[in-house]
């Protein structure tokens, strides 16, 4: 007997070629984007040398020194773990060129990871789409600064904003908090200043999720105090001169305070579940506390490592933020504006009812505009009490636990995460503001789904109808969906024609330059000039000892040079960075190693230090009593031990 196959369904032919098209155009993105990162990340080199200073630390750890009481570091030990993993898993040697694969894969990861929390809340490719590349331009920072802790800290902070788009309850409601609370307590081993702001949204977001009654009154009030006070009590110390910052950040959490208030989801998460995320949050610190002991920190190293170091830090080394006070006025006084109109309190508005969703869409990209056309720097930035206030729910938005937690959770992650520019803003500042760009664009599709329109009859089955049957509502309906499919088509197109222009431009850079050709270094191209000074420098340190320590640190040297550090206290910025006791400790190291030279760059020793008089440090002192130069290459000075006749003025170290 034959079997006539089944019969086509049109319908469902439809969706399914239309799914290949968005999972097509999503993935040909991540590829263009991916091309560019790599090639972008292995162009170009800074000499301020953040990523020697981290790989030295690395491989000083790695051969047995531990963390903290010998291996000078100022980030945690989930940092070191993280990077002893992926050289584990990859088989790759720690090189430069390892390095900035792993940066690569940081960059384009976090981007996907925002995106994936854009694509599971709004269900929309076009905005999946524009938070891959929008978040992909701003995280772009982490190629000035290759293998800093900072792309771990990205990396996880996107894969909590993830996560929670999995909040809800049911069966195993405790489980994604917990994962949630183990990212972040990771993010706190890594960075400890970053931790402290990200446990503070989770609680603040978290507890207004708890059952109603007195402990989440008492819990979400003593977490919203304690956020709203943290940028002041964290930047006391460089005021007036960070007030714009301050005052911008504390506008945000204020707004963010008074929406969560506001609207509580209507099936809350129980206390069980929500134990999830502490108990996370202390299994990531412990596993990390326990991996620094294990590999040899005391608990007092790991206490100074990961706090006490880190106190007063702020005046010591600092980047003030580009704006000032009078700067945020402008997205303060529309986020004001923002709250009276968007929430369930609005009678005031009944007549504009569209307000709502036009000002979630439309008052952030103004308000960018507005500033760059003033030549306000980081504009985006000041929007973020703006993002905070359309972040709120509409009116005729669910107030479930599916709609209300995911997008709370990411505004409080996003707004007390974009502390992360203080004390240094440079590439900081920047990789503070990379959540709000997914926060914002969930807020837009909320407006477009909720906003009170007036109705067009687009949900109407037209297909179902004769041409000449049609009424116009139904064909008004018809023009509209296909005036979007032409719009959404048209943006795909311009997307992809603006990343395949980047990945060439970046092929581009990327040929245009020379390879650097030292150990280490196969795959980075740097400029021509730039490439005959390292290469000059590094035969020089080879030539003049068997060792060297340069001032400032120049760490990425030893690894082209091939040699050993003579100590284990190496930073780029020693010359701040050290206090009295690990400055005799090198000076001792550096009387243990006879046939050494010193590597001076006085023009970046003065970038580090800020010009500020730096005759009263120890090494600096040790250095200029007892060695002289002997040939300089361009800017920097290469100085060998005096002779034996000059060693009396040793003992005039300071110690």
């Amino acid at each position: 007997m034959r079997v006539n196959p089944d019969p086509v369904d049109p319908i469902k032919d439809k969706e399914r070629i239309t799914t290949a098209l968005r999972w097509g155009l999503i993935l040909t993105l991540a590829a263009i984007l991916s091309v560019t990162a790599f090639y972008s990340v292995f162009t170009g080199f800074l000499p301020l040398d953040d990523m020697g200073y981290v790989m030295l630390t690395q491989k000083t750890f790695f051969a047995g020194h531990a963390l903290y009481d010998e291996t000078f570091t100022q980030y945690g030990p989930a940092y070191y773990a993280y990077k002893q993993f992926l050289l584990f898993i990859t088989r790759l040697p720690l090189s430069h060129d390892s390095t900035l694969i792993f940066t690569a894969l940081s960059w384009i990861g976090t981007s996907l990871l925002c995106a994936g929390y854009v694509a599971r809340m709004t269900r929309n490719v076009l905005l999946t789409a524009l938070t891959l590349c929008a978040v992909f331009s701003v995280v772009e920072a982490l190629k000035n600064e290759p293998g800093h802790p900072q792309e771990l800290c990205a990396v996880l902070l996107a894969g909590a904003l993830f996560c929670g788009a999995f909040i809800k309850s049911g069966r195993y409601p405790g489980v994604i908090p917990g994962i949630i609370g183990l990212l972040l307590g990771l993010v706190a081993m890594t960075k400890s200043n970053i931790g402290v702001f990200a446990t503070l949204s989770m609680l603040v977001s978290l507890s207004n999720m708890a059952p109603a009654g007195k402990a989440r009154n008492i819990l979400f009030g003593v977490s919203s105090i304690l956020a709203l006070f943290l940028p002041v009590t964290l930047m006391h110390h460089n005021l007036p001169e960070m007030a714009g910052y301050c005052v911008l950040e504390s506008g945000a959490i204020l707004f963010l305070i008074i929406q969560s208030g506001q609207s509580r989801p209507k099936d809350p998460l129980s206390w069980r579940a929500l134990a999830g995320a502490p108990v996370g949050l202390i299994s990531g610190v412990m596993a990390c506390l326990v991996y620094a002991k294990v590999t040899g920190s005391s608990f007092r190293g790991i206490m100074n490592g990961l706090v006490l170091q880190h106190i007063g830090f702020d005046r010591t080394f600092f980047i003030y933020s580009p704006f000032g006070l009078k700067d945020v006025l402008l997205p303060l006084a529309l986020a004001v504006v923002v709250c009276l109109v968007i929430g369930a309190r609005n009678g005031f508005w009944q007549y504009w009812p569209w307000m709502s969703g036009v000002l979630k869409i439309a008052a952030v990209p103004a308000a960018t505009l507005a500033q760059k056309v003033l030549f306000v720097q980081g504009a985006f930035g000041h929007c973020l009490p703006l993002v905070s206030a359309t972040a709120h729910l509409l009116p005729r938005q669910p107030r479930s636990l599916t709609e209300v937690a995911p997008r709370y959770f990411a505004v409080s992650l996003a707004v007390l995460s974009a502390l992360w520019g203080y004390p240094v803003w440079g590439s900081q500042g920047l990789l503070s503001t990379f959540l709000l760009i997914p926060v914002w664009l969930v807020s837009c599709a909320d407006a477009i789904r909720y906003g009170s329109w007036k109705s067009s009859g687009a949900d109407m089955e037209y297909n179902t109808l004769p041409v000449c049957q049609k009424d116009p509502v139904v064909a008004e309906a018809q023009w509209r969906h296909t005036a979007q499919r032409t719009f959404y088509c048209a943006t795909a197109v311009i997307l992809l024609g603006l990343a395949l222009f980047r990945a060439r431009s970046a092929v581009a850079s990327y040929w245009a330059a020379e390879s650097l050709g030292l150990p280490g270094t196969k795959l980075l191209h740097i400029p021509q000039k730039q490439a005959d000074f390292y290469r000059r420098l590094t035969e020089a340190a080879r030539t003049h000892g068997r060792t060297f320590y340069s001032m400032p640190g120049l760490c990425s040297l030893y690894f082209w040079a091939e040699e050993d550090s003579p100590t284990f206290l190496n930073a780029g910025a020693w010359i701040i960075l050290f206090k009295p006791d690990q400055q005799s400790k090198v000076v001792e190291d550096l009387q243990k190693a006879p046939e050494i030279c010193i590597i001076r760059w006085s023009r970046m020793s003065a970038v580090w230090s800020g010009n500020r008089d730096m005759s009263q440090n120890k090494i600096v002192r040790y250095i200029e009593d007892n060695f002289s130069k002997a040939e300089s290459v361009e800017e920097c000075d290469i100085l060998v031990r005096r002779q034996a006749g000059h060693f009396g003025v040793q003992n005039q170290n300071g110690h």
